[in-house]
């Protein structure tokens, strides 16, 4: 999209740097919790992806880190405020708690109050926000195609360890880093009462928890975590931040 302020290049296959820097949303957040949750918790998700420190910087006295940035409510309800005619709307001070409540829930951020605002760690910030890691799969994958001879590129062959392997895999309900849940393990779940929509919740958590090295069980993981959420109401209201 052209503003009108930018210099179009006479080659067409290069363009003008754009100025202000970027972030980058995996394609994968639509199979994430968060993209059928509320409007407010998409936006304030965006905009804390979008104003974390790229790199480590100073603010106030304090050093704000890569991925961290430092913000009152009151100054995000008003960065993601709009407009109506000549009025001027913003989500209210009980949303953006809830809001802040649910990220925090699902291990998306980690929350640390200070005299003046909050400092905000967006967590696996650095798994996210470095482009290799979305560059190293497909060029792996490109690379070892165009080393194959033509006819093995035409005709790929299927031995037994492969049809093996693709069995495996269509057993499989939900899988990352070491754990994975079988689709039997998940009907055992729902058989249990668990919703799919809690089950999808609980795997994103869990696989955004940065010490989930220590489980061994994804479906015993999901319970255990669905029975600690039943038991302390995790829908209430979170006032540990307080109000700012």
């Amino acid at each position: 999209m052209n503003t009108g302020n930018e210099k179009v290049s006479n080659n067409p296959t290069t363009y003008d740097r754009i100025s202000g820097g970027y972030y980058i949303k995996a394609r994968q957040i639509k199979n994430s919790w968060i993209t059928h949750s509320a409007p407010v918790v998409r936006e304030v998700w965006d905009y804390l992806l979008r104003e974390a420190n790229h790199k480590d910087a100073k603010y106030n006295g304090l050093t704000i880190k890569r991925g961290q940035l430092f913000r009152k409510y009151s100054e995000i309800r008003e960065n993601l405020s709009w407009n109506i005619g000549y009025r001027k709307e913003q989500y209210s001070e009980n949303q953006m708690k809830v809001a802040m409540k649910n990220l925090k829930k699902h291990s998306m951020i980690k929350l640390m109050k200070k005299p003046r605002g909050c400092l905000i760690t967006v967590l696996n910030y650095d798994k996210y926000q470095t482009p290799v890691n979305y560059e190293a799969t497909s060029e792996a994958t490109n690379e070892t195609t165009n080393k194959q001879p033509t006819s093995n590129q035409c005709l790929p062959s299927i031995n037994k360890n492969d049809k093996k392997s693709n069995n495996e895999k269509k057993k499989i309900y939900r899988k990352f880093a070491h754990l994975s849940l079988l689709k039997s393990e998940f009907e055992n779940l729902k058989d249990k009462g668990i919703t799919k929509e809690q089950i999808d919740d609980l795997c994103d958590r869990i696989e955004n928890y940065k010490k989930n090295t220590k489980y061994s069980s994804l479906n015993l993981t999901i319970q255990s975590w669905y029975k600690h959420d039943k038991k302390n109401n995790l829908s209430d209201i979170d006032n540990s931040v307080g109000s700012m």
